[in-house]
C-alpha cells in the first residue's frame, strides 16, 4: 500500500476490475485481473476491488486469485449485494487476503424511493433489516466491511442516514455514498458527502466511520464531483475519507470517475481538494491505462485526458512551433499543463495540412534525415500539399520520401519483396510466403496473414520489427486504391509511422510492414553513420 502523505489524505479504491468490468464489450479474465491488480499495487493504490464473486464462478475465482497474488500488498475488496448468499460468496472469495489483514467485504443495498419501490420491491423497514443482517454477517468474517447505499444521491437524506447508521452500528467501517446515475452537480455532491460525515460524527464520534465518494459520469461530471467530495467545506466540514475511481474512466453506461484525471488534478490543483493527495506513482498511469484497454478489448478514446493516445500530440502548426521551441530550450509545458513524462507519456507531433515547419523538422530529425533549414521549408510545403490532396496525416514514411526527393538521397531497400502470398482458410492457421531476391520462404501463424508474411520475411532476411499500432481500412478519396493502412513500427529503439495503400487490405498491410521495416533499417544505418568513434 502507498505511504500516506498526511493524516487527512484519502485512501484510493480502484474498482476497474468490478465497475470497469461492467463496460459494454469488456470482459476481464482471471489472468487479466491479476495483471491489472499487480499494476495497481505497483503504483500505490490502497484498495483494489477485484470483482463480484456471486455473479459468476469466473468472477469468484478472479477475486480469489487476486487475493492470493496481491493480498500481501494491498487491501482486496470483494463486492456483493446485501443478501446473505452474496455476502457469503464475497467473504469466501477474498479469504486468501485475510491472513495479511487485507480482506475487505463491500456490500450494500439501494436506498432511494425509486429503487426500493421499482427494483427491490422492499419497504424502508425491510431495507434497514437487510442492512443490519448483511453487515453483521460480513463483520463475522472481517473487521474491514464497506457498505454502499446505492442511488444515495437521489435518496431521502434522513432515510439515507438511517440506513448508514444502521450499517455502521452493525459493524461497517467504511460507508460509500455514490452518485449512482451521475445526477449530481459538484456543489450538491460535495455537500452530501460533508453532511453525511457530519451526521455520522455526531452519532459515532469524529473519524469513527470513513465516508467514500463514488461517482458516475452520465453528465460528464464524475471527475469534478469526486474532487468536490474531497474538499473541505467553508466552515471546516471535512471531505471524503476515501475516493473511488476506474482506470480510463471505464464503467457502466458513460463510465466512472477516471483514476488518472482525479490523480493529476489533485497533484496540479491541490487547492481544489484542500491540499489532499493520493500518494500514487503517476509515471505508471499511461502504461496502466493502455494495459487495461488492451486486456478489456475497448481502446482508450484518442483524446482521453492524461492517458489517451493523442493526449500529448500536437497537430496545429502554431502549437508545433511553440512546443518545438520550448523543447529546444528545455521547457516541456508550452501547450500542456504538465510535462507528459509525469504520467508516462511523451510529446509527439501529428502532421497534416495545418502543420508547419516545426513538425516537419521534428520528424525529419527523428528519422535521421540530414537537411538544411531551406530544405525543411521545401519539404514542409510539399507535405502540406500532400496532406491536402490526399486528405490524411503525413507520416514518417512520407517525410522520408519527400526529403529524398528534395535532397537527392537514394532510399535503398534492404528487403525487396519480389512476390508474396497470404491466405487463410476457415479453421486453419494463416499461410504466408515471400520471395526476396533469390530466397523463398514460407510460414504459418495463428496471428493472421500479416503475421505469417512477417515470419516468412524474417526467415528469408533475418529482419523483423515490432508492430506497435495499426489502423486499417482507411478509405482513400479520389483514388483507385480503396484502402490505406497506417502502422507504427519499432526496431532497435527507433519507432516510425508508415502509410501504404492498395486495392486489397491484406496487401496494404504487408506493404506497410515492409515499408516500415526498410525505413527502420535505413534509420539504423544513418544513426551508425553519425555516431562518433569512441
Amino acid at each position: 500500500m502507498s505511504e500516506r502523505i498526511g493524516a487527512q489524505d484519502p485512501l484510493l479504491l480502484d474498482t476497474t476490475m468490478r465497475d470497469g468490468h461492467q463496460t459494454p464489450g469488456v470482459n476481464f479474465g482471471v489472468d487479466d485481473k491479476i495483471e491489472i491488480a499487480t499494476l495497481l499495487a505497483d503504483i500505490g493504490v490502497d484498495i483494489v476491488e477485484a470483482g463480484y464473486p456471486f455473479s459468476s464462478p469466473a468472477d469468484f475465482r478472479a477475486v480469489e486469485e487476486v487475493a492470493k497474488e496481491v493480498g500481501d500488498r494491498v487491501i482486496v475488496s470483494s463486492f456483493g449485494r446485501i443478501t446473505l448468499p452474496d455476502v457469503e460468496a464475497a467473504c469466501e472469495a477474498v479469504e486468501p487476503a485475510k491472513k495479511y489483514g487485507h480482506a475487505r467485504v463491500h456490500i450494500g443495498i439501494a436506498t432511494s424511493e425509486l429503487h426500493m419501490a421499482e427494483k427491490l420491491h422492499m419497504t424502508r423497514a425491510q431495507v434497514l433489516t437487510a442492512t443490519r443482517l448483511g453487515v453483521a454477517r460480513a463483520k463475522e468474517f472481517t473487521d474491514d466491511v464497506q457498505f454502499y447505499a446505492e442511488d444515495a444521491s437521489r435518496s431521502d437524506f434522513d432515510f439515507l442516514m438511517a440506513v448508514l447508521i444502521e450499517a455502521a452500528g452493525a459493524g461497517a467501517t467504511t460507508l460509500m455514498v455514490p452518485d449512482t446515475v451521475g445526477a449530481c452537480a459538484p456543489d450538491q455532491y460535495g455537500n452530501l458527502i460533508r453532511s453525511t460525515k457530519g451526521r455520522l460524527a455526531k452519532e459515532f464520534g469524529a473519524g469513527a466511520v470513513a465516508v467514500s465518494a463514488h461517482c458516475h459520469n452520465d453528465l460528464g461530471l464524475a471527475t469534478i464531483n469526486t474532487l468536490a467530495a474531497l474538499a473541505d467545506g467553508e466552515d471546516g466540514e471535512e471531505g471524503a475519507d476515501q475516493v473511488e475511481a476506474v482506470v480510463g474512466g471505464y464503467g457502466e453506461r458513460a463510465g466512472n470517475a477516471s483514476l488518472e484525471e482525479v490523480a493529476i488534478t489533485m497533484h496540479l490543483l491541490p487547492h481544489l481538494v484542500s491540499g489532499r493527495q493520493l500518494g500514487i506513482e503517476m509515471s505508471g498511469l499511461t502504461h496502466l491505462a493502455n494495459t487495461v484497454a488492451e486486456l478489456g478489448g475497448v481502446p482508450l478514446p484518442q483524446s482521453k485526458p492524461v492517458v489517451g493516445p493523442a493526449a500529448h500530440e500536437h497537430k496545429s502548426g502554431i502549437h508545433q512551433d511553440g512546443v518545438d521551441k520550448g523543447l529546444r530550450s528545455g521547457v516541456n509545458t508550452i501547450y500542456t499543463p504538465y510535462p507528459p513524462e509525469l504520467v508516462g507519456q511523451e510529446t509527439t507531433f501529428c502532421n497534416d495540412a495545418q502543420s508547419g515547419k516545426a513538425g516537419a523538422r521534428s520528424r525529419l530529425e527523428a528519422i535521421g534525415m540530414d537537411v538544411t533549414p531551406e530544405q525543411v521549408k521545401e519539404i514542409s510545403e510539399k507535405a502540406t500539399l500532400l496532406a491536402g490532396n490526399e486528405g490524411r496525416d503525413v507520416v514518417d514514411s512520407d517525410f522520408e520520401a519527400l526529403a529524398a526527393l528534395v535532397t537527392g538521397e537514394e532510399l535503398v531497400d534492404q528487403i525487396k519483396l519480389d512476390d508474396f502470398t497470404a491466405s487463410k482458410s476457415k479453421g486453419q492457421p494463416s499461410f504466408g510466403s515471400v520471395e526476396v531476391g533469390n530466397v523463398k520462404e514460407t510460414a504459418i501463424s495463428t496471428g493472421g496473414e500479416l503475421d505469417a508474411v512477417a515470419i516468412a520475411i524474417y526467415k528469408a532476411t533475418g529482419l523483423k520489427c515490432e508492430i506497435k499500432k495499426w489502423k486499417t481500412g482507411i478509405k482513400v478519396p479520389g483514388s483507385n486504391a480503396a484502402v490505406g493502412v497506417f502502422g507504427t513500427l519499432a526496431m532497435n529503439g527507433h519507432e516510425v509511422r508508415v502509410y501504404a495503400r492498395s486495392t486489397s487490405t491484406v496487401e496494404a498491410e504487408i506493404e506497410t510492414y515492409a515499408k516500415g521495416l526498410n525505413m527502420l533499417c535505413r534509420i539504423q544505418e544513418r544513426t551508425v553513420a553519425v555516431t562518433p568513434e569512441s
